[in-house]
């Protein structure tokens, strides 16, 4: 019996936790990214916008990118929170039953 909890717990945090953390907070946190194109942005921040080389082509190339870069991972951000808050739930859920056994018996002595 002891080994069934031990491969529950295995399988619950190794496969399914973690699939949960890689697929719907890191992957699609790096996908709205993409979507925004911050990173594309981030990539090429110390570029000059539209091959503009005097010192204003590069300053507001610069300022338009630092914004948009920001913009999107603020974007990005309030999107990925709930993903964020089902991975917390995940993590604390099969420590939920166990907790309320333990302060029903104790509300019992």
């Amino acid at each position: 019996m002891k080994d069934y909890i031990i491969n529950f717990f295995v399988w619950y945090y190794q496969i399914f936790v973690l699939g949960f953390f890689r697929d719907f907070v890191v992957l699609r946190f790096s996908s709205l990214l993409n979507q925004t194109n911050a990173l594309p942005s981030a990539r090429n921040i110390g570029k000059p916008l539209y091959q503009d080389s005097s010192s204003l082509g590069k300053f507001l190339g610069l300022v338009i990118r630092l914004w948009w870069v920001a913009t999107g991972s603020i974007i990005s951000s309030i999107f990925i929170v709930p993903n964020i808050l089902v991975f917390l739930v995940l993590v604390l859920l099969p420590f939920i039953l166990p907790l309320q056994i333990i302060t029903y018996l104790n509300s019992q002595l």
